[in-house]
């Protein structure tokens, strides 16, 4: 299953050429994600603001295939990649009007224990609804 959400590429998005600022690739991931949390049924606060646990970035790449330019709509499109005992993959598939993909943002997000500072499972109400978007 795949969780996805309708963007317009408004001009503050942009390089000076019009184009999709390759940053900003990151930043809209980023606010998919948080959305796709809030979706599933995990508060805002119990992921990004829990005082038992964090989950910070491991890993973060992209990939670009083709421009978005200001004023395109486009889908940022999530889904699973790999769920893991303390770590969740997240793909977000920038798709344009035409179906294409044009970047694609990969990232690797770890669970930590605030006390300790070291890894930690997933807790079993967020893995049983994140285990639903696992891509096949």
């Amino acid at each position: 299953m795949k969780f996805s959400r309708e963007l317009s590429c408004h001009f503050d998005l942009c390089d000076p050429a019009g184009i999709l600022f390759y940053g900003q690739a990151f930043f809209i991931c980023h606010q998919t994600i948080e959305e796709f949390v809030q979706h599933i049924g995990i508060h805002w606060e119990e992921w990004f603001a829990n005082p038992k646990l964090s989950v910070p970035v491991r890993h973060a790449e992209a990939e670009y295939t083709l421009p978005i330019h200001a004023g395109d709509k486009f889908k940022a499109v999530l889904q699973l990649n790999k769920l893991g005992s303390s770590s969740v993959c997240f793909e977000v598939n920038l798709i344009n009007s035409k179906g294409e993909s044009c970047a694609k943002v990969t990232n690797i997000h770890v669970f930590i224990d605030r006390e300790s500072g070291k890894k930690t499972n997933i807790p079993g109400s967020f893995e049983d609804r994140l285990r639903r978007y696992l891509s096949a």
